[in-house]
């Protein structure tokens, strides 16, 4: 597996655009966000991004408090270019303060799995995109608003799928509409 890890202008992920698996690292770039050079990455069937790298411990809030973590800023958005990437079947956006995504994303028709899990999603502002990924197998949500509805809906609109979620963990309230 590729990962980021040198700083090289704005070239950020060329020695990637060949690559199957990538794993890009915002903070080894010193960005705070995707750039749209991501849709450049034509060749990727497996990418993972996160702001830190895994040599190290992210500290997350306590799960009592991810409402209000949810609630403050920054707040971001994935760039439309990350639907170019068709060749994708695993797709991992972990801890990047996403507060949508964007409105072609289920173009995205190879995605088998998806982890949105530590971003600042509304699920129920998400489903129309989500449930137009028919091939996805397996959803993390972990981290994001998501009510006992959005997983009955996600579940009803792709059948078979696995969602993860604070729900399931028993370590929240059910959101309730």
């Amino acid at each position: 597996m590729a990962g980021c890890n040198t700083r090289s202008g704005n070239r950020h992920f060329r020695t990637f655009y060949d690559q199957e698996t990538v794993a890009i690292y915002l903070n080894k770039f010193k960005l705070d966000s995707i750039p749209a050079e991501i849709g450049k990455l034509a060749q990727v069937k497996r990418l993972s991004i996160s702001k830190d790298s895994s040599d190290g411990w992210t500290i997350y809030p306590p799960l009592s408090a991810l409402s209000m973590w949810r609630q403050k800023p920054p707040f971001r958005h994935l760039p439309d270019e990350i639907t170019r990437l068709r060749n994708l079947h695993s797709l991992i956006l972990v801890n990047l303060d996403l507060i949508d995504l964007p409105d072609n994303f289920d173009e995205l028709d190879n995605l088998d799995s998806l982890d949105l899990g530590m971003n600042k999603l509304t699920i129920s502002r998400e489903l129309d995109v989500l449930k137009g990924l028919k091939n996805l197998k397996y959803l993390g949500l972990l981290g994001n608003a998501v009510t006992t509805t959005d997983i009955e809906t996600l579940q009803k609109a792709i059948p078979g799928l696995i969602i993860d979620s604070d729900l399931d963990r028993g370590n929240i309230e059910p959101l309730r509409r």
